[in-house]
């Protein structure tokens, strides 16, 4: 993988565009949405995979202590459920339900929707760029800390 010198302004364009658009999607949230964190969780449960609590921190980048009163709220809500993991019983799994789906998916239809009619103003040519652009973004967020090279990941259609 070849190395480029990215200039800190180039940085900072960069994140001021991925920051405003992504306050913007959120403002195109209705009111009593699901909060950030929960829909966090949600979309990385969405896919039918079933996942320890750490796995989710791990992924996510959340903290376990925040992450254990998230989850109890997502659970009492009926947005998850948890079980015993067969491998090793001392450990629990959490799984998104029908409800937690739907839910999402209302969240996910809302912003979708308006980024679909925002994309209208541009040309064809930008909203291919753009989208080029998500799914560099997606192999960007997948790094961890330690890595070197830019790994691809499943793309899902959540947030």
């Amino acid at each position: 993988m070849s190395r480029h010198n990215v200039s800190p302004q180039l940085a900072a364009d960069i994140r001021r565009g991925v920051t405003r658009l992504s306050r913007r999607l959120r403002a195109e949230r209705s009111a009593g949405a699901l909060s950030a964190n929960k829909l966090c969780v949600l979309s990385h449960l969405y896919p039918n995979k079933e996942c320890s609590p750490g796995e989710i921190s791990s992924a996510e980048h959340l903290q376990p202590q925040s992450l254990s009163k998230l989850l109890a709220e997502l659970e009492s809500e009926g947005l998850t459920v948890r079980s015993k993991s067969l491998a090793d019983g001392r450990q629990s799994l959490l799984k998104i339900t029908q409800k937690g789906r739907s839910a999402l998916q209302h969240d996910m239809r809302e912003r979708d929707l308006w980024l679909a009619s925002a994309l209208q103003h541009l040309s064809e040519t930008e909203v291919q760029l753009l989208h080029l652009t998500a799914r560099i973004m997606e192999r960007l967020a997948a790094l961890d800390g330690n890595s070197t090279q830019v790994q691809e990941p499943m793309i899902s259609q959540t947030v």
